[in-house]
């Protein structure tokens, strides 16, 4: 009997490992990991394919006007012309590396993944760059306070009660609008994690006291969203230069001199962590390849060049 529990474990243990290895494989040869294309305005299938997510973020909600009018604010403010890397690609990045694990569920460590705690993910990728001026240092909170305008906006028309809800809704037992609005705390939380890119010491507690499952899936949720957001420093060598020339220049009003010492300590901070990545499944895909990348641009900067430099 013990021969046989063991004999399972060790079967698990390969399955599991097989696994990890499809999924690597699957991440590091996606074409996130390659791509280049930041440019605005971005590929008219690309903007489809993100307001097809969008729209489907609220796909109880009937009246158009609402949805409408935050997705066309939303496509403005990251097509600005001082955004080169900021822009729906970074959005579109982050939903394929979101979508590609997602695929993956049996290498995923969350207890659930519901269409709240997707939905929170989603939100946050639409909403967490949505400010982005780099002379600002709040950037991260004004982002969040847009997301917290967004809410208003549901929560108007929300106060109509039941009734006048329902003439708005599809299925009035679709529950996501509602969702919306209880997560907002959770999305603003996930938004300002950004600024850092570390997870608050009480995420999980103030959340639902009441829940430790919900609370570990708002933790994992959390982890996740920040690995895929810093998902570009482990892409293919040559689209990682090119990404740092985009930063380069979204950054053109500082002078070279500064440019290079500051973006170079910067990076030299990413590489004194532990490690870049908190999943076990990001950290196994992109860990080195990030590293390497980070440690080649810091090289040419203390040089003083930047890649993209002719």
């Amino acid at each position: 009997e013990y021969s046989s529990e063991r004999d399972d474990k060790e079967e698990k243990n390969n399955n599991d490992c097989s696994t990890n290895y499809i999924i690597q494989s699957t991440i590091k040869s996606s074409w996130m990991i390659q791509n280049i294309e930041f440019g605005s305005p971005p590929k008219k299938e690309i903007i489809q394919s993100l307001k097809r997510i969008w729209n489907e973020i609220f796909s109880s909600l009937k009246i158009l006007s609402l949805k409408s009018q935050w997705w066309d604010r939303l496509v403005k403010l990251h097509s600005l012309p001082d955004r080169s890397y900021h822009t729906l690609m970074h959005l579109h990045e982050m939903i394929g590396f979101f979508v590609t694990i997602l695929k993956n569920t049996k290498v995923s460590s969350f207890l659930i993944m519901d269409k709240k705690h997707r939905n929170t993910i989603l939100l946050s990728i639409f909403f967490h760059d949505a400010i982005y001026n780099p002379k600002s240092r709040t950037n991260e909170e004004d982002s969040a306070i847009l997301f917290q305008e967004f809410c208003k906006d549901i929560r108007i028309l929300m106060q109509g009660g039941e009734e006048e809800l329902s003439k708005h809704m599809k299925d009035k037992n679709d529950s996501s609008i509602i969702n919306i609005i209880e997560q907002e705390k959770r999305v603003v939380n996930y938004i300002l994690a950004t600024k850092n890119h570390k997870i608050p010491s009480d995420i999980s507690r103030s959340d639902n006291k009441n829940n430790d499952d919900d609370n570990n899936n708002v933790l994992e949720c959390l982890k996740l969203f920040l690995d895929i957001d810093m998902a570009v420093l482990g892409k293919e060598e040559s689209a990682y230069l090119h990404y740092a020339s985009l930063i380069r220049q979204e950054y053109s009003f500082v002078d070279r001199e500064t440019y290079c010492e500051k973006r170079a300590d910067v990076l030299e901070l990413f590489l004194q962590q532990e490690t870049i990545y908190i999943t076990q499944i990001m950290h196994d895909s992109l860990e080195a390849t990030a590293r390497s990348n980070i440690k080649k641009e810091i090289e040419l900067l203390r040089r003083s060049f930047i890649p993209g430099d002719e």
